[in-house]
């Protein structure tokens, strides 16, 4: 008779779901990792014996040169398969070997809260610092009062030649609020209507449609880019500028390989500076 023996394993796992977790109620073993050893198991034909690492822990370099949680247990022999979800770190395959990872991400990753952007009526307002809109509101002030004294004394004006002007179509007298209310409109799209019919008023009215312009421009430009920073605004990006802030709080999971990670960019600015 042929009789193959069929090969039995002895297995230690650490508790982390959901690769995996453990069900007191029928004393088993479940997760990820476990039907994944299970898959493999019904491939090539093996048996397997599994417990919990007595230290609860993956496996870390002391100083000293020693080994704890499923390292120690796969170098001491006591147990031939490491299964969870173990980080492969260049120490650790030095001393075992690993699968092909199956759940490979970019490395360590960054989990915060989404940022909350406050909202506001009056949020278009603060595009620009309050002085710049001080000084625009003095501008659009000193430029009406300046067309209404230009056209109000200047001896080209309409009001001051109607006879010359008696058979133009269109007749505008720069009275105080129609040049309050020129200003306002030539900043629209709509513009500003009938120009004044003296060289200084129009000359006056040239100079605000070029400051209106740039004002719109400058305006129209900063408005997008605040409200798609706004939106898209997320303070920390990677770990560099998690290192370079101290507003926000972080630590990793003691001895984990993120914990390492830090240990190790400590140790290496404190050699080097």
């Amino acid at each position: 008779m042929n009789i193959t023996a069929v090969k039995s394993y002895r297995v230690v796992t650490i508790l982390q779901p959901p690769f995996v977790m453990y069900n007191a109620d029928n004393d088993e073993y479940y997760g990820f990792c476990i039907d994944l050893l299970n898959e493999i198991k019904d491939t090539v034909k093996f048996q397997y014996e599994i417990r919990e690492v007595e230290d609860k822990k993956y496996g870390n370099l002391s100083p000293n040169g020693s080994w704890n949680g499923m390292m120690k247990e796969l170098i001491e022999k006591r147990a031939d398969i490491a299964l969870g979800a173990l980080w492969v770190t260049a120490e650790r395959e030095r001393i075992v070997d690993f699968t092909v990872p199956y759940y490979d991400l970019v490395g360590l990753s960054i989990m915060m809260l989404k940022t909350k952007t406050t909202t506001s009526l009056f949020k278009f307002l603060t595009v620009l610092e309050n002085e710049v809109w001080f000084c625009i509101l003095a501008a659009y002030l000193f430029t009406s009062v300046l067309l209404w004294m230009f056209d109000r004394w200047s001896p080209y004006s309409y009001q001051n030649n109607r006879e010359k002007y008696k058979n133009d179509d269109e007749k505008r007298e720069f009275n105080l609020r129609e040049c309050f209310w020129f200003c306002m409109t030539s900043l629209t799209p709509q513009g500003g209507g009938e120009a004044p019919k003296n060289l200084s008023g129009r000359l006056v009215a040239a100079t605000w449609w070029l400051f209106g312009f740039i004002i719109i421009a400058s305006y129209t430009a900063n408005l997008a880019a605040f409200l798609t920073v706004s939106r898209l605004e997320i303070p920390i990006e990677t770990l560099e500028d998690l290192s370079k802030q101290y507003k926000i709080q972080y630590a990793p999971v003691l001895n984990s390989s993120a914990y390492v990670y830090f240990q190790r960019m400590a140790a290496i600015e404190w050699k080097f500076y």
